[in-house]
């Protein structure tokens, strides 16, 4: 075991402050990071398909690119926002 026995994971944390700044951070960041990341690979996905020839099934660029960012985006938020309730749950 690492670390001494007498003292918990509640005891252990940082305080609360700190812990809501990394929270909202990472809850703007990671789901930021996560969309652009699978944008790229869309996108880059249907460069390589139309190189060699082959029918495109991904809906053309415009206005739904911004809608499946953010789409993306608010679906990691969401993941974010349960883990972290459930986290709680366990905690408290």
């Amino acid at each position: 075991m690492i670390g001494s026995p007498d003292i918990t994971i509640v005891q252990a944390a940082a305080p609360d402050k700190s812990l809501a700044f990394v929270l909202v951070g990472a809850a703007i960041l990671v789901p930021l990071i996560l969309s652009y990341t699978a944008y790229a690979y869309w996108f880059f996905l249907r460069q390589d398909r139309r190189e060699q020839g082959i029918p495109l099934m991904a809906p053309k660029p415009g206005s739904t690119q911004l809608l499946w960012f953010l789409g993306l985006w608010l679906a990691g938020v969401a993941v974010l926002a349960g883990v972290g309730f459930a986290i709680k749950l366990v905690l408290t």
